[in-house]
């Protein structure tokens, strides 16, 4: 696969900026300034979309400065932000949130907890949504789920046109035939996220903190696989993603500007993988970062 057309799957995330997230962060949060310089780095390079939502700090204290006006967007929208607001009052919010980032249109609109579409005022909710579609407003709507189970149910409920979902060399449930057909018969654009696991694919062994990591077996033969290999932990990740041929974009997130970088460089190098199937896991404490704050 040609560079430019890996260049155009990259989604940049932007939970990173202004606040910690993930394992695999030492740094309290990214000043400003190293966002920017991302961001910078990013266009440049062809990366011209960027995953947002107004919960994370960087949507107040990053794009207040940095206009995003030649951006795609993919805006998140969160269950506690609508669950209490009328259709009248979320068009507000949605039309301040265009001047805001100074876009005639959102690329995606991503419901980032589909819980609120099981409800009776979601349905109401998703339907201004497809009005706001119809008048050219919003691309693509689309949900961000953590499972497959979630989606087949929100697929059987509703038509969307893209899902945000989680895949790395860890977590291949959304591989499955099952899905993937599903997938494809209804036409979902997918997006993959969390492809670094939160930076623990990425990680040093010595810098985990948790026992359960340190002790882990199967995150244990990873690291082993790498060292003895001598392999790139963050191009095989990149790879995994890339080859798979039912993922349209990658999200990806990174907490420095060297990282990106590297992940940039990696980008002309040879796509050809062996299977690392043999990494599937099924542990959903080690799959699910929802899960990492209860453990030790």
């Amino acid at each position: 696969m040609a560079r430019n057309n890996i260049v155009k799957k990259l989604i940049l995330g932007s939970a990173q900026f202004g606040e910690k997230y993930g394992i695999n962060n030492p740094c309290a949060s990214l000043s400003k300034r190293e966002s920017i310089k991302i961001l910078k780095f990013a266009k440049s390079s062809g990366i011209n979309t960027i995953d947002l939502a107004e919960r994370y700090k960087s949507y107040k204290n990053i794009f207040n400065i940095f206009k995003l006006n030649r951006w795609k967007v993919s805006l998140k929208v969160s269950y506690d932000l609508v669950k209490h607001i009328n259709e009248e009052k979320f068009n507000y919010y949605f039309f301040q949130n265009l001047r805001y980032l100074k876009k005639q249109k959102i690329e995606y609109l991503i419901v980032h907890n589909p819980s609120l579409l099981k409800k009776d005022k979601g349905k109401i909710f998703f339907n201004n949504l497809k009005k706001l579609k119809k008048r050219g407003l919003i691309k693509k709507i689309g949900v961000s789920v953590y499972d497959p189970n979630e989606f087949s149910k929100i697929i059987k409920n509703y038509t969307i046109d893209v899902v945000q979902l989680p895949l790395s060399i860890f977590d291949q449930r959304f591989c499955s035939s099952r899905i993937i057909k599903q997938i494809n018969a209804k036409k979902i654009e997918v997006h993959a996220r969390s492809i670094f696991l939160q930076g623990l694919l990425i990680s040093n062994k010595k810098n985990l903190k948790k026992k359960y990591f340190k002790n882990n077996i199967k995150l244990n033969q990873w690291f082993s696989y790498i060292k003895n290999n001598k392999k790139d932990a963050i191009f095989e990740c990149l790879k995994f993603v890339i080859k798979k041929r039912f993922v349209k974009k990658i999200v990806f997130g990174v907490n420095k500007l060297d990282h990106l970088k590297k992940i940039i460089k990696k980008l002309n190098l040879n796509y050809k993988t062996q299977s690392l199937d043999k990494f599937r896991a099924h542990d959903i404490k080690l799959i699910d970062p929802r899960k990492w704050k209860k453990i030790k």
